[in-house]
């Protein structure tokens, strides 16, 4: 159970299993996920963007023409 939170609150959650970007794969056309850098000084930087639908699906393609 999380502690209930408050707008402006900031949760960090270091470890997702496969579905964080250290084990993120394209497994059963998953998107690979988006990722924040939050500098020491609290302020956010997206320094990876979610994969879309589209390109995941280029992904497949590609990987799989002969």
């Amino acid at each position: 159970m999380l502690p209930e939170t408050q707008i402006g609150d900031l949760l960090a959650i270091c470890d997702t299993g496969a579905y964080g970007m250290t084990m993120a794969s394209n497994y059963n056309r998953r998107a690979l996920p988006a990722e924040v850098l939050i500098e020491a000084n609290g302020r956010q930087k997206l320094i990876r963007q979610r994969e879309s639908a589209q390109e995941t699906v280029d992904r497949f393609l590609k990987e799989t023409q002969f």
